[in-house]
């Protein structure tokens, strides 16, 4: 007679098992077998010789739709007789993976059934009535219950109801469990504007292509840049409607006694006359150059949304992608290499950069320049893709053969692109709450304006009817800005926030050397400006600024090869450190290091402030010179 005995094994609900169940030993002939597997159902099972004599292992495959542990009977029929083994199968819960959704709204618009988080289960069997949801709003409000619904591309989402008392950016927590015990987190932003909200874009009314900014209903148009300071293309507010990073060629050099010398603060202008991608605070202060670019009119910079990093454009027309941090000089990324790129856009969640790519198709990629792909190719010529700030929509410029670009919307997969605007335009902008689109309207003469429309293609209006007016951005207007702590990819509400960060004066010489007595006293030179949210040991750190050329992937001194880009090197001389309060401080700075004067030069600051529970805040450039 046979003998047997049953194996122990583990599977996953929803998932396949599928391996051997039992053995059995002393049958003859030409054995089969059948498998109990504890749920109420049965299947053959495969006898596989084990290679001793008249001994065999039985192997099934099957899955189980409910968690939990089951009996599993094995029958063997042999020549010589039947006999049965009894064994045990352990299911374990099928895991969840949840990812969050960042949310825009404007103060005063409750968030109704708003969709937080998706999530997928491995059990294909899940229904939304085997999960639970909860919500932590990042606003002290924990434990709201959320409703969880069927998504239609697939798997689930979490929608929750809640209303914002103060303008910010939140850190919201998501937390799906099912019926088995499974759980898993998502952690999203709900960015909270102001109303109302403010346009930057690139005009050409003053002579030259500067910063202009306006409301929303194309009143208080106001020029930001100075035409003094040189050329400004392309601007682009970061996330947190703190800065705008922009494509320019800084010019000229003012007179350094002059400059020291006025009561008021001067115009910002460098010294600098080469072409880059720069950053500059809301009023047109604190300029920082973080890249040197061939082509600033075709930089088109990107900002992420944790404001950490800037994808642009360089070696335009046949340009690549480069993405740069935004807290200190650091040699560029290359993320594409076809030399036919341009217009990247990151999208809110961060994962993913979309980009035109010549002969005109939309492409993705990852912020690190891989798993590049064709979103897709509509038959157009199409250009400037932004996400919407849900991550639902895609806006682009598309022109068909022989006729001029038009603004359209699709699915953020590409699904869907329908028409929007009947006026041709191109560089579309999304309104933070994601219902407006600002855009630049080509006009007969082949220049351009700025309209905006709402996102259904109705209501489109003209705000601007002067010169050639392109590349709008829309700001997100915050009262505070997003607060990164320099440990965390996500904002965190605790950290110190440097709101303004700005110099007296941008060229000057070198103050007396001080006496031991005066020794913190700067009688002529600059002095740093910078606003707080809480008490704060500040360092300013202060670096020189050389130009070098590229050499692979590092930024070499000496002399360039022929065709090698210009790139910047950055070298740390020395740090400010003050303890600082909350509210407005000055810092005044003689050029000199203790009692080392600073050589003529170009320098670069970074201010970082730390709280008194060692939390610091992300830096913020400001450039200078020495003469």
């Amino acid at each position: 007679m046979p003998a047997g005995g049953g194996v122990p094994f583990g599977a996953v609900e929803g998932r396949g098992f599928s391996g051997v169940v039992a053995h059995f030993a002393n049958a003859t002939g030409s054995p089969t077998a059948t498998i109990v597997w504890g749920d109420g159902q049965t299947s053959p099972g495969a006898v596989i010789a084990t290679g001793a004599p008249n001994s065999y292992d039985v192997a099934g495959t099957h899955v189980y739709g409910e968690e939990g542990s089951f009996a599993v009977t094995v029958t063997l029929f042999a020549g010589n007789g039947d006999a049965t083994a009894n064994g045990s199968a352990s299911v374990a819960d099928a895991p969840l993976t949840a990812t969050g959704v960042p949310v825009d709204v404007v103060r005063g618009t409750p968030l109704a059934n708003q969709r937080l988080a998706t999530f997928t289960d491995a059990d294909p069997a899940g229904t939304p009535s085997d999960y639970t949801a909860t919500i932590d709003w990042g606003d002290g409000t924990t434990g709201t219950p959320g409703a969880v619904a069927a998504s239609p591309g697939g798997g689930f989402a979490v929608n929750g109801s809640h209303g914002y008392t103060y303008a910010g950016t939140y850190p919201v927590a998501i937390t799906v469990r099912d019926a088995g015990g499974a759980t898993a987190t998502a952690q999203t932003t709900v960015a909270v504007s102001l109303p109302g909200g403010q346009l930057a874009f690139a005009s050409t009314r003053s002579g030259k292509s500067e910063i202009w900014t306006m409301r929303v209903d194309g009143t208080g148009q106001t020029q930001l840049t100075s035409n003094a300071a040189g050329e400004f293309f392309s601007p682009a507010w970061a996330p947190d409607g703190s800065r705008l990073a922009a494509g320019a060629t800084v010019l000229g050099r003012r007179n350094p006694v002059a400059v020291a010398s006025l009561v008021g603060p001067p115009s910002e202008v460098l010294t600098v006359p080469q072409p880059g991608v720069w950053t500059l605070n809301a009023d047109g202060s604190g300029l920082s150059r973080l890249a040197v670019v061939t082509n600033p009119a075709q930089a088109t910079p990107a900002w992420s949304r944790d404001t950490r990093r800037i994808a642009y454009v360089d070696r335009a027309p046949a340009g690549d992608i480069f993405t740069i941090p935004t807290a200190t000089v650091q040699f560029p990324t290359r993320l594409t290499g076809s030399k036919r790129n341009s217009t990247p856009d990151w999208s809110p969640k961060g994962d993913r950069i979309a980009f035109a790519a010549r002969p005109g198709q939309i492409w993705t990629m990852d912020p690190a320049g891989n798993h590049q792909a064709q979103l897709f190719s509509d038959g157009r010529t199409d250009s400037s893709p932004t996400y919407s700030p849900d991550l639902t929509r895609l806006a682009y410029a598309g022109a068909l053969p022989g006729d001029l670009p038009h603004i359209l919307i699709a699915t953020a997969a590409g699904l869907n692109p329908r028409l929007l605007t009947p006026t041709p335009g191109v560089e579309p902008s999304w309104s933070p709450d994601g219902t407006k689109i600002a855009f630049a309207a080509l006009n007969a003469s082949g220049q351009a304006e700025i309209h905006v429309i709402n996102a259904d293609g109705t209501g489109e209006r003209t705000l601007t009817i002067t010169a050639d007016n392109r590349h709008p951005t829309w700001r997100r207007n915050t009262c505070t800005l997003i607060r990164l702590c320099t440990i965390s990819p996500i904002a965190c509400g605790p950290c110190p926030v440097l709101e303004h960060y700005s110099i007296r004066a941008t060229a000057f010489r070198v103050g007396p050397r001080p006496t031991a007595l005066a020794a913190r006293k700067v009688p002529t030179g600059t002095a740093f400006h910078y606003t707080l949210s809480t008490n704060a040991r500040v360092q300013i750190q202060i670096s020189r600024v050389h130009i070098g050329h590229a050499t692979g992937t590092r930024c070499t001194p000496g002399k360039a090869s022929p065709g090698a880009p210009a790139c910047l090197l950055s070298a740390r001389v020395g740090t400010v450190r003050r303890r600082a309060h909350k509210g407005a401080n000055t810092t005044p700075f003689s050029g000199r290091l203790g009692r080392r004067p600073l050589p003529p030069g170009h320098y670069q600051t970074a201010i970082i402030a730390t709280d008194t529970h060692n939390r610091r805040s992300a830096p913020r450039l400001l450039d200078l010179d020495i003469v």
